[in-house]
């Protein structure tokens, strides 16, 4: 059995390179082994998933092999596959990710779906063009998934995305033009809310919320490569939260709804928070959503109409 720094054959054929990768992997306790030496070689080697199987008895050149192994060791490194291609897929949009932001989720794919609902609920009130925003916007995946969804569903909807990291909204500004949203979404710097004016319908983030503490206990794909003030939220992981949440108000429609990510074990804790800061003659409704393991992954805020 070849071990995980075996190089590659120069004289492998497609099928045998894929092959070859997976058993790498394999070797190396990836879980997903076999569809991560799938998706690099076709990557590598430019072929799809039927050039792969079309192809498979093509020689691999001289210089593919050279990129296959780069790319190989790369991954038994633990980089992230979406890293390597710099591409991540997200609510079924094509995402360009880079060091200055997050590799988006499954998990968050839960917010987008309850904004949509949202979205659809304020829409029949004739509250169109709904104004959104994403705090942390990081590389636009929340935001552009929710307006692309919206625009699909016929909903007119303005987005404003605005992050800290200029390298993160250039980033995004790049995936919103990936998928067709230049003119629908814009971006801006700003921490948190102190660059934003005006109000909005619905109000999005995913904020850093691992406590600084158990940052080192995280996986190494996690860890080494996603940027650590995206992870970071504090001493006991809620200091975005208690930032927002405390200014949220000023930015809030009557009507609205806010919508923050957060980790599996913090709906008590953001709650909590958000019953201290909120005044007692606002009305405001707590619900959550869970994620695809049954977590609660969104504590969603709708506030009265009459706020």
């Amino acid at each position: 059995m070849m071990s995980r720094n075996a190089p590659l054959d120069a004289h492998y054929s497609v099928e045998q390179a894929q092959r070859s990768l997976r058993e790498r992997f394999k070797n190396a306790d990836i879980p997903t082994y076999e569809l991560d030496a799938r998706i690099l070689t076709g990557f590598v080697l430019g072929l799809d998933e039927v050039g792969l199987i079309t192809q498979a008895t093509r020689r691999v050149t001289e210089q593919e092999n050279k990129i296959l192994e780069k790319t190989c060791l790369a991954r038994l490194e633990g980089k992230p596959v979406s890293r390597i291609l710099g591409l991540k897929e997200f609510y079924s949009l094509p995402f360009q990710i880079s060091p200055a932001t997050l590799d988006p989720r499954p998990d968050s794919e839960c917010l987008v779906e309850s904004a949509i609902i949202i979205a659809e609920k304020l829409a029949k009130l004739e509250r169109q063009p709904l104004q959104v925003l994403d705090l942390g916007t990081g590389s636009g995946c929340l935001l552009v998934a929710f307006v692309h969804a919206c625009r699909q569903r016929g909903i007119q909807i303005k987005g404003l995305g605005v992050d800290i990291s200029k390298t993160a909204l250039r980033q995004a500004r790049i995936n919103a033009a990936i998928n067709g949203l230049e003119n629908s979404v814009n971006f801006r710097q700003s921490d948190w809310f102190e660059n934003v004016s005006g109000k909005f319908d619905i109000i999005i983030s995913n904020p850093p919320y691992i406590a600084s503490r158990e940052i080192e206990d995280l996986t190494p794909e996690v860890r080494l490569h996603d940027p650590p003030a995206a992870l970071d939220g504090g001493s006991d992981g809620l200091d975005a939260y208690k930032h927002i949440i405390s200014a949220m108000t000023a930015f809030i429609k009557p009507g609205g709804s806010v919508l923050f990510e957060i980790g599996s074990n913090q709906a008590a804790l953001v709650t909590d928070i958000v019953r201290q800061s909120i005044s007692t003659h606002q009305q405001v409704t707590i619900s959550y959503v869970s994620d695809l393991a049954g977590l609660d992954r969104v504590v969603q805020l709708g506030f009265d109409g009459n706020n």
